[in-house]
């Protein structure tokens, strides 16, 4: 699972903390807390259920965007996501000053993603070619191993 499922689940959980003022436990189908890393420092998030919380269900299995799904089709449902707080550490913000400013990309090119996720290699060099040729710098990220589109810090 990516960061994408675990931003958008902190989008809700947050719109859950403004209208309760409680904060949101995010809890898989079995109602047992979650955590990633993604949501170190955001106040909106309790890592536990307690007196004053609530829960958001967003798990694998469980996705707000998601109707049904089988070993050959995903049906999806009308979603929009909610703006969600990443807290970054002193030293994350260190790390990150260099690109602010720039877009990030991250093409999912070494697994075998599913078919939302699939989209072609050339798609992803033309938006960083037509990027670029805004006056964008372009910031790629992948593990060992990620094949580099070109024109890329």
């Amino acid at each position: 699972m990516g960061w994408g499922d675990e931003l958008m689940a902190a989008g809700e959980a947050a719109r859950l903390y403004r209208e309760t003022g409680k904060r949101v436990v995010i809890v898989d189908r079995q109602g047992l807390p979650r955590w990633s890393e993604v949501w170190e420092g955001n106040s909106a998030i309790a890592r536990d259920h307690g007196p004053d919380t609530t829960i958001v269900l967003n798990a694998p299995g469980a996705r707000p965007y998601i109707v049904a799904k089988s070993d050959e089709r995903y049906t999806w449902k009308a979603y929009e996501p909610r703006p969600a707080e990443l807290v970054l550490t002193p030293e994350e913000r260190r790390f990150a000053a260099p690109y602010a400013g720039a877009i990030l990309v991250e093409p999912h090119v070494l697994a075998k993603p599913h078919a939302n996720k699939r989209w072609p290699f050339d798609r992803w060099q033309a938006l960083v070619n037509d990027a670029r040729l805004q006056g964008r710098r372009v910031v790629q990220c992948g593990p060992a191993g990620t094949i580099w589109l070109r024109n890329v810090v």
